[in-house]
C-alpha cells in the first residue's frame, strides 16, 4: 500500500509545453545571432563580424542554451507578467556576458574584442528577446480568452479562499485555466440540518478527474485543513495531472519574521534585536559617534548660547548629570543644559517636576 504521505505525483509535468519552449529557445539563439549581425554592420560597418568578434559571439549563443534554463526561462510561462520575464531575462543576460567576459580574459582574447560592440549586442539582443517574448506572450494571451489553449482544472477546497481562487481564475481568462468542478474536503463539524449543496468528496476525485478531462487539480485549502492534503495526493498517485496548492497565506500572519536553523530546527524570531549580532553593535557604535560628532560640529553656536543663557538665569553649573541605564542594563551617564536650580533632595526620595514648578529656571520655562 502506498504511503500517503509519500505519494507525489512527481510523474506528470506541470507544464507540458515542449513546442512552445522548443521555440523561445530557437527564437533566442536568433535573437542573439541577429544582434551580433547588427551590431557589427553599426560598429565595423559590415554584418561580418572580425575573427575574435565572431568567436565571442559564439561563446555568447552557447552559455544562452546553458544558462538560460537554469534562470526558468523556458518553464512555467503561463501567468508570468511581462515584467517578470524582462527582470529575469535582464539576469540571464548579464550572467551570460559576465561569464563570457571572464572566459575572454582567461583565453587573453579580451583585447580583441570590440567593448563598443559588445554593449550595442547586450542592448539589441535584450531588446529583440523581449520584443519576441511579449510578441507570444500577448498573442497567448488573446488565445486563451478565445477559448484556445486551456487548462481545465479541478479545485479541491471550500470556503473564502476557494472562493477568491476560483473568481480570480474566471476574471483572468488570458491564463487558459478554467475550473470545470469542485471537490469537497473532509468537513468537521457540519450540521446535519446544513442545506448548503453537496460537491464531490475526495473518493469521488480521481473518477472526476477522469471525467471533465481535467489537467490539474489546485488545492485550495485553509490551513486548518492541510490535514488533507496526504489524502488528495494519494488519491491522485495515479491520476495523469498536475497538483499544485494554493496556500492559505491570510492565516499566516507572521511570514515577515526571520526564519533561523537552530539544529536542523526552523526557529522564527518574534523580537530578536537587530544589535544582538556584535557586527551590528559595531556599526551602530561606529554611526552613532559619527553622527553625534558631526551634529555636534553644527550646532555647537547654538549650544554656546544656551550655555550662557543657563549660566546667567541662575547660578550652579551648566550641566546636568545623571546616571541611567542603557544596553545590557549597563549604567551610563546622561549630560543635560539644566533647566532646574540646585536643591536637595530627600534622600530615597525624587519630587518630580510640575508645569508650575518653582524650581524651574527661567530658560527652562
Amino acid at each position: 500500500m502506498s504511503n500517503p504521505h509519500t505519494a507525489v505525483p512527481t510523474t506528470f509535468s506541470c507544464d507540458p509545453q515542449g513546442f512552445l519552449r522548443t521555440l523561445l529557445r530557437s527564437a533566442d539563439i536568433a535573437a542573439a545571432l541577429l544582434a551580433g549581425l547588427i551590431a557589427s554592420m553599426i560598429r565595423f560597418g559590415t554584418p561580418i563580424p572580425p575573427p575574435e568578434v565572431r568567436a565571442a559571439l559564439m561563446v555568447a549563443l552557447l552559455l544562452m542554451i546553458v544558462i538560460f534554463p537554469q534562470f526558468g526561462l523556458y518553464t512555467r510561462l503561463r501567468g508570468r507578467s511581462i515584467a517578470s520575464q524582462a527582470a529575469t531575462l535582464l539576469m540571464a543576460l548579464l550572467t551570460v556576458s559576465l561569464l563570457g567576459t571572464a572566459l575572454a580574459f582567461l583565453a587573453q582574447a579580451a583585447s580583441g574584442i570590440s567593448r563598443g560592440w559588445v554593449l550595442t549586442w547586450f542592448g539589441l539582443t535584450f531588446v529583440l528577446l523581449m520584443v519576441t517574448r511579449s510578441g507570444v506572450t500577448l498573442l497567448l494571451r488573446r488565445l486563451r480568452r478565445a477559448g484556445l489553449n486551456v487548462r481545465r482544472l479541478v479545485l479541491v477546497g471550500t470556503g473564502e479562499l476557494a472562493e477568491q481562487v476560483s473568481a480570480r481564475l474566471r476574471q483572468n481568462r488570458w491564463l487558459g485555466l478554467q475550473p470545470v468542478a469542485c471537490v469537497s474536503p473532509p468537513m468537521r463539524g457540519r450540521r446535519a440540518d446544513d442545506a448548503s449543496p453537496a460537491l464531490p468528496t475526495l473518493e469521488e476525485l480521481p473518477d472526476l478527474v477522469t471525467e471533465t478531462g481535467a489537467h490539474e487539480v489546485w488545492i485550495a485549502l485553509p490551513i486548518t485543513q492541510q490535514a488533507a492534503v496526504p489524502e488528495i495526493l494519494q488519491r491522485l498517485e495515479h491520476s495523469p495531472v498536475c497538483v499544485r496548492m494554493v496556500p492559505d497565506l491570510a492565516s499566516l500572519h507572521l511570514l515577515d519574521r526571520p526564519i533561523i536553523d537552530m539544529a536542523g530546527m526552523p526557529v522564527m524570531d518574534l523580537g530578536a534585536s537587530p544589535l544582538a549580532l556584535p557586527a551590528n553593535r559595531v556599526i551602530k557604535a561606529i554611526l552613532g559617534r559619527v553622527t553625534a560628532l558631526g551634529i555636534i560640529v553644527l550646532i555647537s553656536p547654538l549650544m554656546l548660547l544656551i550655555a550662557l543663557g543657563v549660566k546667567l538665569s541662575s547660578p550652579g553649573p551648566v550641566l546636568f548629570k545623571q546616571v541611567r541605564h542603557g544596553v545590557n542594563n549597563r549604567p551610563i551617564t546622561v549630560y543635560k543644559f539644566r533647566t532646574m536650580r540646585l536643591h536637595q533632595e530627600h534622600e530615597g526620595q525624587v519630587k518630580q517636576a510640575r508645569r508650575d514648578d518653582d524650581r524651574i529656571t527661567p530658560l527652562g520655562r
